[in-house]
C-alpha cells in the first residue's frame, strides 16, 4: 500500500485526467497565494479560485446533474452522519447570525462567504478529489513559492520582495503565508520517506523544497509543526515496524535533513544551528541594505499574551451568544489598530458564542469521526491510514495552527482544508474505489 501512496504523491501518475487534474491544481495553488488578493482585490481572487473549481467539475467524466442528485438524495435520507456533517456548518453560521442579532448585526458580512464555502464543500463531497489531485495542487503552490522568490530576487525586483526581520517571502506569498506552501506536504512526504524502503529522488526533492519553504518563512508555528510531524510519523511507524535497523536509519536521515533545512534557515534564536546560516542574512543585507534586522524571540511575545487574555475575557463575557464575528480584538503597544485575537478557538467562542463554537468544532470532528470509526472497523487499517495521510495531515496542521492564528472567512484559508474534509467524510467510498483502480 505504500507503493500506492508513492504513486499518489508522484507528479505524473499513469492514470490521470490531465485537464481536470490541472484545473484542480490551479484551484489549490491560486487559493494558497493569499497575498494575491491584496494585489488584485479579494473579489477577483475569489472569482479566479471558483473558476478553477468550476473547470475541475466540468472536466470530470461524471455527469453534473446526476452526481448532484445522487448526493442530494443521500442527504435527504436524513442519516445521522450527514445531518451532523452539514449541520455543523449550519450551526456555525447560525451562531454568527445569533451573535450579530444580539450585537447590532455586527459581523453579518461573513455569512455569505461561509455559505459559498459550504457550496464549495458540497462540490468536493459530490466528486471527492483524489490524493493525486490535491498533492499536485500543493506541488504547484510550492513550486510557485520557491521559484517566485528566486526569480524576483535574481532579477532585482526588490519591490516585490517582502522581508520583515529575518523572514523571507514575496507579494503573492508573504511571510506568514510562505510557510503554508510547504507545510502541508510534510506529513505525506515524511510518512512516505520513513516507511518506503527505496524512496524516489522526486520525493526527496519535494521534501527538501517543502522544508526550505518552511525554514525561509521563519514562522514559529511552522517551526513547531515540523518536528511534531516527524514525531508523529516516527511514533506511528514504530507501532507498524518496531525498532528495525532500516526504519531507525530512515527516521534519522529524515530528521537530519529536516533540522538542516528547516532549523538552519529558521531565524529563531532558540535554533541551535542558526549560526551555520548566518551568511544568508549577510547576503540579504548586502543585496538590500537595511532590509533585514534582528529576528524575533521564540517566546516572550507580549502581543500574543495580551491576545490570549482578551480571548479568555471575551469567552467569559459572551459565553452564550457571542459578541459578533471579528469583534474580539486586542490593543497592545506597538500596534496602531486593534488586532483580532490570534487563537481561533477562543476567538470563535467569544465572537459567535457557544452555538458557533460547537458548530466550528463539529466541522472538523465529524469527518475525523468518520475516518477513525471506519479505521476501527477495517481489516486493512494500515492501508486505509496510508491512503489518508494527506487529508489527516492537512486537517491536523489546520487545527494546530488555530492555536496561534485567527479564523478566516477567505477562500485562501479554506480551499486547502475543504478537500481534506471531503476526503475524510467520504473515506469508505474513496478507499474502496482507489483499491479497485
Amino acid at each position: 500500500m505504500i507503493r500506492m501512496l508513492s504513486a499518489d504523491l508522484s507528479l505524473f501518475p499513469v492514470k490521470v485526467e490531465r485537464a481536470s487534474s490541472l484545473a484542480f491544481a490551479v484551484f489549490i495553488a491560486v487559493s494558497g497565494m493569499a497575498g494575491l488578493k491584496l494585489v488584485i482585490g479579494a473579489p477577483l481572487h475569489w472569482l479566479l479560485v471558483l473558476a478553477a473549481l468550476a473547470a475541475w467539475v466540468s472536466l470530470r467524466k461524471e455527469p453534473f446533474v446526476r452526481s448532484n442528485l445522487r448526493e442530494f438524495t443521500e442527504f435527504s435520507s436524513l442519516k445521522p452522519g450527514l445531518l451532523f456533517f452539514w449541520g455543523a456548518w449550519l450551526c456555525f453560521c447560525f451562531g454568527i447570525l445569533v451573535a450579530g442579532a444580539a450585537n447590532g448585526w455586527v459581523g453579518m458580512y461573513t455569512i455569505p462567504k461561509y455559505l459559498v464555502l459550504v457550496g464549495v464543500l458540497w462540490l468536493l463531497v459530490v466528486y471527492v478529489p483524489t490524493n493525486g489531485e490535491v498533492v499536485r495542487g500543493l506541488y504547484l503552490l510550492a513550486l510557485a513559492g520557491i521559484l517566485g522568490l528566486a526569480v524576483i530576487w535574481a532579477v532585482g525586483f526588490s519591490e516585490w520582495l517582502v522581508l520583515p526581520p529575518k523572514r523571507f517571502g514575496w507579494e503573492f506569498l508573504p511571510p506568514g503565508v510562505f510557510w503554508k506552501a510547504g507545510i502541508f506536504l510534510l506529513p505525506p512526504l515524511c510518512w512516505l520517506l520513513v516507511n518506503q524502503r527505496s524512496s524516489s529522488i522526486f520525493h526527496w526533492g519535494s521534501f527538501f523544497v517543502a522544508c526550505v519553504l518552511v525554514g525561509l518563512d521563519g514562522s514559529r508555528t511552522a517551526a513547531l509543526l515540523a518536528p511534531i510531524t516527524w514525531l508523529v510519523c516516527v511514533s506511528l511507524g514504530w507501532l507498524r515496524y518496531g525498532s528495525s535497523r532500516l526504519f531507525l536509519k530512515r527516521i534519522i536521515i529524515v530528521a537530519v535533513w529536516m533540522v538542516i533545512l528547516v532549523g538552519g534557515l529558521n531565524p529563531s534564536p532558540w535554533n541551535p544551528i542558526i549560526h551555520v546560516y548566518a551568511t544568508l542574512g549577510e547576503l540579504v543585507s548586502a543585496h538590500m541594505p537595511g532590509s533585514v534586522q534582528a529576528g524575533r524571540e521564540f517566546g516572550g511575545d507580549n502581543i500574543r499574551t495580551a491576545m490570549l487574555i482578551e480571548g479568555v475575557r471575551g469567552v467569559q463575557e459572551h459565553f452564550l451568544l457571542g459578541s459578533g464575528f471579528g469583534t474580539t480584538v486586542a490593543q497592545t503597544e506597538g500596534l496602531e489598530a486593534p488586532m483580532v485575537v490570534h487563537m481561533t478557538y477562543l476567538q470563535v467562542w467569544a465572537d459567535t458564542g457557544l452555538i458557533g463554537f460547537v458548530g466550528y468544532v463539529g466541522i472538523f470532528v465529524v469527518p475525523l469521526w468518520y475516518f477513525f470509526s471506519t479505521l476501527l472497523r477495517s481489516n486493512a487499517r494500515w492501508e486505509l491510514f496510508d491512503q489518508n495521510v494527506l487529508p489527516l495531515g492537512i486537517v491536523g496542521i489546520y487545527l494546530f495552527s488555530g492555536l496561534f492564528h485567527p479564523v478566516s472567512n477567505e477562500i485562501s484559508e479554506w480551499a486547502i482544508v475543504l478537500p481534506a474534509l471531503a476526503m475524510l467524510f467520504k473515506v469508505t467510498d474513496r478507499f474502496e474505489g482507489e483499491r479497485l483502480s
